[in-house]
């Protein structure tokens, strides 16, 4: 921003971003293009380069789609030089710039894989779902017994009344039945708790992959971790739940 308001720029929108800059599908990175695409800006000024992209492919694309538009791009931290030599020097950067990412997530995943052996469940994202609080020290779960009360309300609901999982989303809404984030209820929340093996104490990690999009792993790459979430139903009580989804599906 500084360096807009030294340069006289009119600064007309600002977009941050949390998503990998190894990705060409960001939210963020798609309204930009758009605006670009319709020739509302004149200049794109990031921080430094990898900051656009970290995938030299894509930061052709991006390059590309600018020049298109005739909308200029400026990096506070170094020169954006146009020229071929200059093209294949951005090039270069943003490979290595990926290449030194893949180092880091193959350095973090390799350590993840030895807590795993331990015995004990990786720090990340998920590690605290509902239900459950997760001890990093001590790399294990353990019961809310708040949130866990309704986690075995919704199966018996299920189970026993065998009503669909739009009348159990209607119902905690009722009851003002709180949730992790502090946002209100909604149906891919309840679905991921109604299938959800940990419930019975299971522990699985390394079962999926994240790219453009997450899929699942083979079986033989899971790593179990015993006894690092406690049950909060019983195996049957999941087997009859899932029984009952399918017959609502």
């Amino acid at each position: 921003l500084k360096y807009c308001l030294d340069k006289g720029y009119d600064v007309a929108y600002r977009f941050s971003e949390t998503y990998s800059g190894l990705s060409l599908e960001r939210p963020e990175l798609d309204k930009l293009r758009e605006l670009v695409r319709n020739e509302q800006i004149d200049v794109v000024v990031c921080y430094s380069l990898d900051r656009l992209s970290r995938d030299p492919g894509h930061g052709v694309i991006i390059t590309q789609e600018l020049e298109k538009h005739g909308v200029k791009l400026e990096t506070v931290t170094e020169d954006v030089d146009n020229s071929e030599l200059g093209k294949l020097i951005s090039y270069i950067r943003g490979y290595a710039s990926k290449v030194e990412a893949e180092k880091i997530r193959e350095r973090t995943m390799r350590g993840k894989r030895a807590v795993a052996k331990e015995g004990r469940i990786p720090g990340g994202s998920g590690m605290n779902f509902y239900g459950y609080i997760y001890l990093k020290g001590e790399g294990r779960r353990a019961i809310n017994e708040t949130e866990a009360s309704w986690v075995r309300k919704m199966y018996e609901w299920l189970t026993t009344e065998e009503i669909s999982s739009n009348q159990i989303l209607f119902r905690l809404r009722a009851h003002n039945a709180p949730t992790k984030s502090g946002k209100p209820w909604n149906r891919s929340s309840v679905l991921r708790i109604l299938t959800n093996p940990a419930y019975t104490g299971k522990t699985y990690v390394f079962t999926t992959v994240r790219g453009r999009r997450q899929f699942t792993r083979p079986q033989s790459d899971w790593i179990e971790i015993p006894n690092a979430t406690p049950a909060i139903i019983s195996q049957e009580l999941f087997d009859a739940a899932q029984k009952q989804l399918k017959v609502n599906r």
